[in-house]
């Protein structure tokens, strides 16, 4: 049963990989199907990264991983705020029977220490300086597997990022609390006047917004599950969650503008429509 479950996971999860899913899939499910997580010995966490801290997470009965390395924009990958939604939302479940396990992958220690500060984000992390963790468990090179369900062994449950893909998430939720997910509607189908949007020349510190406009034209209610984007200067909102067919409706997408230079942002749109995603992008110019 729980091969089956991992399988299935993995296969929700690796829908919309651009690289041949399926031989992905059969990769990394052969590889990481009960496989143990083994941590670095005296892992020493702190608060703010700075503020060492007794983090006694290994005799918790689900354990979630989060490892971050320092490849490309970390605070894109972060999501930060999101995670203390889960945590919080985990932890009235459970009764705060789940280890949140945030391992930072730099030498940059005032770098993670400004961005954990401006989220105001007290969890317990641990920086892997000398890149022990990898040393001891080689990743995949995709940075969205590099998230982990564990159990009380340290065994993997689910690989993928549930602050990323609410599919994921539900995942996550299901196996930590048993709790079954909203009915699956029937796909349907949504068309956008287009998806690549310019946002043109920006100037820095402005805040801009763009109405996004979208229909139903499939046959069955569409059911916005979740907006994510591809970083905290970017947001994506709607008043509605329930779009029927043939109707109009529209969402609102806000940036702000907090770098120099040319930029290119994502939302992505979760539901029921086919690969239960579309990914909206905005390019421009930030003076």
């Amino acid at each position: 049963m729980k091969k089956e479950l991992t399988l299935l996971i993995t296969m929700l999860l690796f829908t919309a990989c651009k690289q041949d899913p399926k031989a992905e899939l059969k990769e990394l499910v052969a590889y990481w199907q009960d496989r143990e997580i083994v941590f670095p010995e005296a892992m020493q966490f702190a608060r703010y990264a700075e503020e060492v801290v007794d983090y006694p997470f290994q005799e918790a009965q689900n354990k979630v991983l989060i490892y971050i390395d320092s490849v490309g924009c970390t605070r894109c990958k972060l999501q930060l705020n999101r995670w203390k939604e889960l945590k919080a939302y985990t932890d009235s479940l459970t009764n705060e029977t789940v280890s949140y396990i945030f391992i930072f992958q730099s030498s940059d220690y005032e770098k993670i220490r400004s961005m954990v500060k401006a989220d105001d984000f007290d969890h317990p992390i641990y920086l892997d300086r000398n890149t022990d963790f990898v040393r001891i468990n080689p990743l995949p090179d995709n940075s969205s597997f590099h998230t982990f369900l564990l159990d009380k062994d340290n065994k993997v449950l689910v690989i993928g990022n549930p602050v990323l893909n609410p599919t994921v998430k539900d995942l996550y939720i299901k196996e930590i609390s048993g709790m079954q997910t909203e009915d699956k509607l029937p796909e349907t189908q949504l068309i956008f006047e287009t998806v690549e949007y310019d946002l043109g020349t920006i100037q820095l510190g402005d805040t801009i917004e763009r109405q996004i406009k979208l229909r139903n034209s499939g046959s069955s209610v569409f059911r916005l599950k979740d907006i994510i984007s591809s970083c905290d200067c970017t947001e994506g909102f709607a008043e509605w969650t329930l779009l029927e067919v043939g109707k109009e409706d529209e969402i609102t997408m806000r940036y702000k503008a907090d770098k120099e230079g040319d930029f290119l942002r994502t939302l992505t749109l979760y539901g029921n429509i086919p690969e239960e995603s579309v990914t909206l992008q905005f390019t421009g110019v930030v003076k």
